[in-house]
């Protein structure tokens, strides 16, 4: 009988433990919180034998707005954004101004009860700004590097490298799904849990949590890439679309034999440490992600730290 019970109270025990090893992540958003992080990054390119690296930094501050019987409404504001790149590669360039075009473009957010991004509110001021900033970018660009309108206009720059990430549902994916201020609302994270999600370029991607301590709040999770060959055709084929009004039969089926034929492929491997406060915002994260795709890796360690808060 004796151990019976004491089978029944290790067995509550055991219950309770794994109770309290989840973290669900809804934070208690208060209308005038204001949360203000630094985030530091530094990408490193190998492409075709050219290696370039990118150092940037900026500010983010986000600000309670309203709380509404639907969720909420939050602003989110990019500033001091700063990236130094290197000046002899127009590539690098191109991509610090993919960086730099959200400097000053303040976002009004909805959010639903648990914190999940739903829309971009202020969308239309969003997008008008960030292609003035981005016109500007693109004439500094141009004088300081003549010779690539001998290969290509400006329009054809900022239609195939930064217009298209304007879109709102561009700037919502990238919200979503990298690891930032909202990507995590709304999970229950727990040690093991598996949770799928597209990264920005529109691959599948399967989220593992390895490492967890709820008491402390911190999570280390694990990401890689789920891409099929027909997801990747699939990608690639609408990437074209954005750029050309029609894609004929040969196009699509010459994208097919690259991706049949293993020429054409995708690996994302990504690791992140996140640490929350006791209401649910995030306090600190630090992922390291190296994307290798047609003889091009990139890898981006990213550095977000809270550094002022209203509450």
């Amino acid at each position: 009988m004796k151990n019976k019970i004491l089978f029944f109270i290790l067995a509550l025990s055991s219950i309770a433990v794994k109770a309290q090893d989840v973290i669900k992540v809804v934070p208690q958003y208060q209308v005038n919180d204001t949360a203000i992080y630094h985030n530091n990054g530094v990408s490193s390119i190998s492409s075709m034998g050219v290696k370039t690296t990118l150092e940037s930094a900026m500010d983010m501050t986000l600000v309670v707005k309203e709380k509404t019987s639907e969720g909420y409404v939050v602003k989110l504001m990019m500033s001091n954004v700063n990236v130094d790149s290197d000046d002899s590669n127009p590539l690098s360039e191109v991509l610090a101004m993919s960086i730099k075009m959200v400097e000053g473009c303040d976002m009004v957010l909805a959010l639903d009860k648990e914190g999940r991004l739903q829309r971009i509110i202020n969308y239309d001021e969003v997008k008008e700004a960030q292609l003035a900033q981005i016109n500007k970018l693109i004439d500094r660009f141009f004088a300081k590097y003549p010779e690539v309108g001998d290969v290509m206009s400006k329009q054809t720059v900022m239609m195939t490298q930064l217009e298209s990430q304007t879109t709102e549902e561009e700037q919502l994916k990238s919200l979503k799904s990298t690891a930032n201020l909202f990507s995590f609302n709304g999970l229950e994270l727990s040690l093991g849990a598996v949770s799928e999600y597209t990264n920005p370029t529109g691959i599948p991607m399967q989220r593992t949590v390895t490492k967890m301590d709820a008491k402390e709040r911190y999570v280390e999770m694990t990401s890689e890439s789920k891409a099929s060959k027909e997801d990747i055709k699939f990608m690639l084929v609408e990437r074209i679309k954005e750029n050309m009004e029609e894609v004929g039969e040969e196009i699509i089926e010459y994208i097919s034999s690259m991706v049949d034929s293993g020429m054409m492929s995708f690996d994302v491997q990504e690791n992140a440490n996140v640490r929350f406060f006791t209401n649910g915002y995030v306090k600190s994260i630090d992922i390291d992600n190296t994307t290798r795709t047609m003889g091009q890796d990139v890898n981006a360690k990213n550095t977000l730290t809270c550094i002022h808060t209203s509450f």
